[in-house]
């Protein structure tokens, strides 16, 4: 259940985050670099893609300056960043 939901202001869902951080940040790099071990074991797996998802989301806020929602994770002590796409619409779907 690592995930973040989304609700309108009316209650209905309309989307869940996962996460999707496909590289590390620059301190996360650092302290892989700073133990061989951790460099050595990492080498070792096959895909380091479940280390891209939230692992317990803690915290969420939107920043309308910047038009972005972050997304703090205590698990992995890392903040995501969604940016919002300006003039997005969703497709529309004739059935």
């Amino acid at each position: 259940n690592h995930r973040v939901q989304v609700f309108g202001p009316d209650g209905q869902y309309i989307t869940s985050f996962t996460g999707d951080a496909q590289e590390l940040s620059k301190w996360a790099k650092m302290t892989v670099e700073a133990s061989s071990e951790t460099k050595k074991r990492r080498r070792e797996v096959r895909s380091l893609e479940s280390e891209w998802r939230f692992a317990f989301p803690t915290g969420v806020t939107f920043d309308p300056e910047k038009n972005r929602l972050l997304v703090v994770e205590s698990q992995r002590h890392r903040i995501q960043i969604y940016n919002k796409v300006q003039g997005y619409q969703e497709p529309q779907r004739n059935l």
